[in-house]
């Protein structure tokens, strides 16, 4: 799975919303150590790498698209500074190829479709809760997690939080874990896919 957190060009980032979740988030919004926000995609695949797309986007420009006034086709086509980062994943895990592309040039079947929006629900995020089970898989690289507890195996994504607890932490062992549920956003995902959680501290 590629590190779509760790680029060299943006340093490490933190997700700020995850909209949409396929395995691994596929469109979320994500910041930088000085405070830069990306809109980001998963746009293509192929045998040798994951296409993916880095959008710059103002605080501003970042609600609007949440509230629906940008859908998210112009979200990555006209770009506030004209330019989208298109950053490619080798599946051999070499470093990203980074590239950046004038966002009206991006291939229409690399973006969402034209009146997508995000579509997100009035209501809240569910709320977090604790579990208590072993950890029985850990994979810092693309920060996901495994929990293993009595009544089922909870799976997902390592907040940066709890990321240097759980880089120490030791396999099978039993913790209690504060975890929140993904909540799944658009019609693209299996209704059938086990939930998806956020960890969010580990003890």
């Amino acid at each position: 799975m590629a590190d779509i957190l760790n680029i060299p060009t943006l340093g490490r980032l933190e997700i700020v919303e995850i909209y949409d979740y396929y395995d691994q988030p596929v469109l979320f919004s994500c910041k930088n150590i000085v405070g830069d926000l990306y809109l980001v995609v998963a746009a293509d695949e192929n045998d040798q790498y994951e296409t993916w797309l880095y959008a710059k986007v103002s605080t501003e420009r970042l609600n609007h698209i949440q509230s629906d006034t940008i859908d998210l086709h112009d979200a990555f086509v006209n770009t506030e500074d004209g330019s989208v980062l298109q950053v490619k994943f080798p599946y051999d895990e070499t470093l990203p190829l980074t590239e950046l592309v004038k966002s009206s040039q991006i291939p229409d079947d690399m973006l969402p479709d034209p009146g997508e929006y995000l579509d997100l629900k009035p209501k809240g995020p569910p709320l977090p809760f604790t579990i208590t089970g072993a950890l029985i898989g850990v994979l810092l690289r693309s920060k996901t997690f495994e929990i293993e507890t009595v009544e089922q195996t909870y799976t997902g994504y390592i907040t940066d939080e709890a990321y240097e607890t759980v880089k120490n932490a030791t396999l099978s062992r039993e913790y209690t874990a504060e975890i929140q549920e993904v909540v799944q956003r658009s019609g693209s995902t299996d209704k059938n896919t086990n939930p998806t959680y956020l960890l969010l501290s580990l003890n």
